[in-house]
């Protein structure tokens, strides 16, 4: 038992010592994660969302961080992380208010993206997990980015539960009506 704990202290020792000759450093990029990031993030700026940058930093092997994003019903979100090349695969999973999965990405992959349209107005949960590194390369660092595409849309005035339009799609919502919209009787 005590030449396993002696081994171990030994093997803490050289690593120690290794890392601190020059040259053998463990190093963070969190640049190249943001620019890997801002890379898939242009793709869906190219389609419409409106795409910025919510958070990056370094997590080791196992770790988890959550992001809160807020959401509008009937909007369309894309989120996405990407993690340098010490990051080996990264991992999204987004979770409504009420801790329901709504989505995640679990593929093998240092690039993570999920996209939903939300089905309520509040906050959604994106926890990134950092599932895979390469300790070689350094420590692993990621970005995540969030892009929106679509309007807010809101019920009609007078219709509790009638169909959904754009707020600005019916001019005459809420104003008096045209002589158009006026009925004869007979069914003329």
């Amino acid at each position: 038992m005590k030449s396993i704990k002696m081994g171990r202290a030994i093997a803490l020792v050289f690593a120690g010592a290794y890392m601190m000759m020059p040259g053998n450093t463990a190093k963070a990029d969190p640049p190249m994660a943001e620019e890997r990031a801002h890379q898939v993030a242009v793709k869906f700026k190219d389609r419409g969302f409106y795409v910025t940058p919510i958070d990056a930093g370094i997590l080791l092997r196992g770790q988890m961080v959550r992001v809160q994003i807020p959401v509008t019903r009937g909007l369309d979100y894309v989120i996405m992380a990407s993690g340098d090349q010490a990051a080996r695969d990264v991992d999204i999973y987004v979770y409504s208010e009420v801790d329901t999965l709504i989505l995640d990405d679990r593929r093998s992959l240092s690039d993570a993206v999920v996209q939903f349209r939300s089905q309520y107005t509040g906050s959604v949960y994106a926890y990134v997990f950092m599932a895979r590194t390469d300790p070689t390369l350094g420590l692993p660092s990621w970005a995540a980015f969030v892009g929106r595409r679509g309007t807010a849309r809101s019920p009609v005035k007078g219709s509790p539960s009638g169909p959904i339009e754009s707020a600005t799609s019916n001019p005459n919502a809420g104003g008096s009506p045209s002589a158009a919209d006026s009925v004869t009787p007979g069914g003329n």
